[in-house]
């Protein structure tokens, strides 16, 4: 319990140091701006490159993995779009109950495998990734087009192509597994450059996360917001608790599903509100709220998970 609850709350409590700087000491928004752009496009995804080259995922596995996360996303659609339907929300107001339902902040996600399973974990979280980001990207722009009113098939299959061709985290992701797969090393010298780069990213990214954070504006549909809540914090991971138990995964599997199925939605996902008509008002609300949900959610499925599959957790 103890080691948990410290992972997680380690986590947040960096994530909040982000948003008291960025409203104290660091209030120009610019540098933040600047933060995450150089977290985004260079030192993240030399991480993912540099983890992704050398991990070992020879398990018969991932094709039970790939399967239950994409599941997972597929109920979230489906629910996302009734609980829309139910509380007579608008189309930009469900896309953006969606986008809170199928997009996970991944840099939370590699910070608490990587706590819990060191090496191992960050290994595991980066394959999680590379599953999630293409997909979700995809049901994102499709979902948001037919929902706020610009479906034309052209102007979609256009986006759909820009977001994935420009997305550093698939790029970082297909190199990093392409290497993998040839049996390529990379030299010493560039290892150990890459090495250094990427201690930086995931504390950066974090208190850009905080950083971007509106809690001060939390005015939205509070039905609306229990519905991600909920989304997030129950239903999509006790689906990926109980489908990867019944398939008989790995333990350390079982527990990758569990954390990247619970975790809050991702701070570009306002950013994409903004740019497909989306409710972006509702869309930073169920981010910040999310976030702080996700220290008492993220704790307890963490503890389930732990207890259900009998895993030894600790930083390698």
């Amino acid at each position: 319990m103890s080691v948990i609850l410290i992972t997680v709350t380690s986590v947040l409590l960096v994530i909040m140091s982000g948003y008291a700087l960025s409203r104290t000491l660091l209030t120009d928004k610019a540098f933040w701006q600047g933060v995450s752009r150089l977290c985004y496009w260079v030192l993240f995804p030399i991480m993912l490159i540099k983890v992704l080259s050398g991990a070992d995922f020879s398990g018969a596995w991932i094709g039970s993995l790939v399967v239950v996360l994409w599941s997972a996303l597929m109920l979230m659609v489906g629910y996302s779009l009734f609980a829309g339907k139910l509380l007579g929300l608008s189309g930009p107001s469900t896309s953006s109950i969606l986008q809170g339902n199928i997009r996970h902040n991944t840099f939370v996600g590699i910070a608490i495998m990587g706590d819990m399973l060191g090496l191992r974990g960050i290994e595991l979280a980066a394959l999680a990734t590379g599953i999630l980001v293409p997909t979700v990207n995809v049901l994102c722009v499709v979902s948001m087009m037919r929902l706020n009113g610009s479906s034309s098939e052209q102007s979609m299959k256009r986006l759909i192509v820009k977001e994935l061709a420009r997305n550093p985290l698939i790029i970082s992701v297909v190199v990093g597994i392409s290497l993998n797969l040839a049996g390529l090393s990379l030299p010493a010298l560039i290892m150990q450059t890459m090495d250094l780069m990427s201690r930086a990213a995931l504390p950066m990214l974090l208190l850009a996360v905080g950083a971007s954070m509106k809690l001060s504006a939390i005015h939205s549909n509070w039905q609306a917001l229990l519905t991600v809540i909920l989304g997030k914090g129950l239903i999509m991971p006790g689906f990926a608790l109980t489908a990867t138990m019944l398939l008989g995964l790995p333990a350390e599997v079982v527990l990758l599903a569990v954390v990247f199925t619970s975790l809050p939605t991702a701070p570009a996902a306002y950013a994409l509100a903004q740019q497909l008509k989306g409710d972006a008002p509702l869309m930073a609300d169920i981010i910040s709220v999310q976030t702080l949900a996700s220290l008492l959610t993220l704790t307890a499925w963490l503890l389930i998970a732990v207890q259900v599959t009998g895993i030894t957790i600790g930083s390698a």
